[in-house]
């Protein structure tokens, strides 16, 4: 697949775990899975609730690379019953 990079954001209070799930699709529209990611990081960044373009870089969070098995999905899951079920939901990417 000839994704340069694909940006998937969640916003969360401070001092939160949140799991981040989502459906992640390539430049032909179509929910990628494993085979077509030949890397994945993470970035956490403090936003400014006065300043809507401000964030700044959390220390130890920039950048960080992420192994593809633990949050891509091997194959793509359609069903949502699955979904809930699945741990690891297809064509998602997952982090918590």
């Amino acid at each position: 697949m000839a994704n340069s990079n694909a940006d998937v954001y969640l916003t969360a209070p401070e001092g939160s775990a949140p799991i981040l799930m989502r459906r992640v699709t390539g430049n032909t529209g179509a929910i990628i899975t494993q085979s077509d990611i030949d890397s994945a990081t993470y970035s956490i960044f403090l936003l400014d609730d006065q300043d809507a373009d401000s964030r700044t870089a959390v220390a130890s969070h920039s950048d960080v690379g992420l192994t593809i098995a633990n949050v891509i999905e091997h194959r793509v899951i359609f069903d949502n019953s699955q979904l809930e079920r699945h741990p690891l939901p297809g064509g998602a990417f997952q982090h918590h």
